[in-house]
């Protein structure tokens, strides 16, 4: 109690050490650090990164090359596959096409006597509304 009325509310037994040995702390501290130190962690990490590093590429390279042949066969597969198809589907653009064209100029025609018949509509409209003769209602 007459420890914390001297040095504050709060402070223990570390700060009575302090307050005794001035320094005697940090030294003590400072002393340990220096003896748990390795001066030589950084390049240690740095080396250890490295040969991680190459660890894994070479685990990477091995599997890449456990599967070489499969990718080559499953590639060689794909672009065979490619090759048939598109020949098919050239085949069919080419039918496709002429018969889209045929189908065009079919609706071309057909389209055309509805124009012509809508433009005769649109006259004969046009013509009934001006002949219109209404007898309207006188305003009493």
């Amino acid at each position: 109690m007459a420890f914390e009325l001297a040095h504050g509310e709060g402070a223990v037994e570390i700060d009575a050490l302090e307050a005794i040995h001035q320094g005697y702390l940090r030294e003590k501290l400072g002393e340990r650090i220096e003896e748990l130190l390795d001066p030589k962690l950084a390049t240690k990490v740095r080396l250890a990164r490295y040969e991680a590093a190459n660890l894994v590429r070479e685990a990477a390279l091995e599997v890449q090359e456990a599967r070489a042949e499969e990718l080559a066969e499953l590639t060689d597969k794909a672009e065979a596959l490619e090759v048939r198809y598109t020949r098919l589907y050239d085949a069919l653009g080419a039918e496709v096409s002429e018969r889209y064209n045929r189908l065009y100029a079919r609706f071309s025609r057909e389209r055309g006597v509805l124009h012509t018949d809508l433009e005769r509509l649109q006259d004969e409209v046009a013509s009934e509304l001006e002949e219109l003769d209404v007898d309207l209602p006188g305003v009493t």
